[in-house]
């Protein structure tokens, strides 16, 4: 249950279904589509790993009820996003921002991180983690992509650690 295969290449409820009957339960997705998709092959753990509000999130909630057995969640990055997930059964996961500058909190704000779990337990929702997408490595030569992807890992370990601290569970960190 380590692997969470992000199905944005195996789109197909098909794939999804063959993973699922070899022992892959946990999935990760970027859009309502795909988490339906995942849903209706029988996954039992989806991650939605891109932010989504309005009608995307409206939707997502509806899937959430649609397919109760399975655990689905959201990424947020600011406690106005947690007020989209409020009254929901969507988990949250914190998005740490591996220097992509894409999405989520800089890694160095670590005390910003434990904040934001904070206020996603005070608004009586399931902090299920942090995510942590480093797929811009992926154009480096080998030898440097391990040693920045490590470095990363590093800093992704002191956030998991100083929630410890804060007397708050990490119950999966997920990477690239």
């Amino acid at each position: 249950n380590r692997w969470r295969p992000h199905v944005k290449t195996a789109k197909l409820e098909f794939v999804m279904r063959r993973l699922i009957e070899r022992g892959i339960a946990n999935f990760k997705c970027s859009t309502s589509l795909e988490l339906a998709t995942a849903c209706e092959a029988g996954a039992s753990d989806v991650l939605l790993a891109y932010p989504v509000v309005g009608a995307n999130a409206r939707r997502v909630r509806e899937l959430s009820e649609q397919f109760a057995p399975a655990h689905i969640s959201a990424l947020v990055e600011s406690e106005p996003q947690i007020e989209t997930w409020t009254g929901s059964r969507i988990g949250l996961f914190i998005d740490v921002n591996p220097g992509m500058d894409r999405t989520g909190i800089q890694q160095n704000r670590v005390d910003e991180i434990v904040r934001l779990a904070g206020a996603i337990k005070a608004a009586g929702l399931v902090f299920r983690g942090v995510h942590y997408y480093d797929g811009h490595l992926a154009n480096l030569a080998l030898k440097e992509r391990e040693s920045v992807s490590h470095q990363g890992y590093d800093r992704l370990m002191m956030i998991a650690a100083g929630l410890a601290s804060a007397g708050i569970e990490v119950g999966e960190v997920i990477t690239a």
